[in-house]
């Protein structure tokens, strides 16, 4: 099997799986309990959550402010967009290209009266800095982006966009999405004045069903779950020790992660599938984007049946991010990073992680390129 799909969700390292099982067995006490066993539990949890703080900034202000583990980045997202509880005259800011649980949160705001505004994306996905600062109006009460783009890996300037927010309208609150960038590239909350951040699990090899969501100090956010006030009064819920615990252990493995391998990966990529199959089509540069990740399209040829014919050959690469998949017809997202419509239903996303090796790309190249050179023979009669 050949797995290239790491953006979707990556595979648990031996590490993460070994202290989830010693967790599982050992830390069965709940966190809140006042006994020993309960204090153990807690104490652990704290340590935890200035390790992923420190993850976040190298000024040491930052283990002022709060961290909450969640089930989920869409809980963390969600938790964050409807917990600053905006009103009617308020005005929020994201792009139409970023996760669904970024855009569809945003929209639900007009229920409320809220006023949202999509900032448009140049060729390479990022967003219009000139339409951002025209936009900065003192009603806009949050911006919304994410780090690196799910779809085709964008890498959006979070340094020169929060300037440009904070020197319009200090009152806005930055939210950032880190799901795709979290552990490999460099984020700094204070220094950039960063307000919120959320970071996944298993996108970075811990189980499914672990999240966190960073909240600047003193920032007013209403919980989505009430109930016993865990978690600074900001999550009701017990906390899933054994998760968080692996969690953090993939935190530690995969800042140790080299990101020069992941650059020549994507550049050998590039160059053999255009050199073998000059009808493939890279929309986006990777000066702008994830190495991690290669979005690409062979023009004419729908993206399900060449996923078909790599699935026969246990290779695995996706069609779209897996939260986007069961969207039909053009797709929002693809318009909004300027691919054309005629092209969404050949887009790939091939995307990278601690697994792959150039031995298993070159497999990926072979297979694809007889794959193209079977199907070119069809189209042709």
């Amino acid at each position: 099997m050949i797995y290239l799909d790491h953006a979707a969700s990556s595979p648990l390292r031996t590490e993460t799986i070994d202290e989830m099982q010693q967790s599982l067995q050992y830390d069965f006490a709940n966190p809140s309990a006042i006994h020993k066993l309960g204090k153990y539990q807690q104490a652990s949890l704290l340590k935890i959550k200035i390790e992923f703080l420190k993850s976040l900034s190298d000024d040491r202000s930052v283990l002022n402010d709060s961290f909450i583990f969640t089930s989920s980045a869409t809980e963390s997202n969600t938790t964050l967009i409807q917990g600053l509880q905006l009103v009617a005259g308020d005005v929020a800011l994201y792009s139409e290209g970023d996760h669904p649980s970024l855009v569809q949160n945003i929209k639900t705001l007009i229920n409320k009266g809220v006023s949202i505004k999509a900032a448009p994306l140049n060729k390479q996905g990022l967003v219009d800095l000139i339409w951002l600062e025209e936009n900065m109006s003192k009603n806009v009460k949050l911006c919304t982006l994410s780090h690196v783009n799910n779809h085709n890996g964008s890498i959006q300037n979070l340094e020169e966009i929060s300037k440009i927010i904070k020197n319009n309208n200090v009152d806005c609150h930055f939210h950032v999405d880190a799901v795709q960038s979290y552990g490999w590239l460099d984020i700094e909350v204070t220094t950039w004045n960063i307000d919120s951040v959320t970071i996944s699990g298993h996108k970075i090899s811990a189980p499914k069903g672990i999240a966190g969501l960073y909240i600047k100090k003193d920032l007013k956010v209403q919980p989505l779950l009430i109930g016993g006030g865990h978690q600074d009064g900001l999550r009701s819920s017990s906390e899933a020790t054994s998760l968080v615990k692996s969690f953090n252990v993939a935190r530690a493995e995969a800042f140790k992660d080299d990101l020069a391998k992941y650059i020549e990966m994507n550049i050998h990529l590039r160059r053999r599938l255009k050199k073998e199959c000059p009808r493939t089509v890279f929309p986006f540069d990777l000066d702008y984007t994830s190495p991690k990740i290669l979005t690409f399209y062979v023009k004419d040829i729908s993206s399900d049946i060449l996923l078909r014919h790599l699935e026969e050959n246990e290779i695995y690469i996706s069609s779209s991010s897996a939260c986007s998949s069961k969207l039909k017809g053009a797709s929002p997202v693809f318009l909004a990073l300027n691919i054309e419509e005629e092209n969404h239903k050949s887009i790939l996303r091939l995307s990278l992680g601690w697994t792959n090796t150039i031995d298993e790309l070159n497999k990926f190249c072979d297979l694809f390129n007889e794959i193209i050179l079977d199907l070119e023979f069809l189209l042709k009669k």
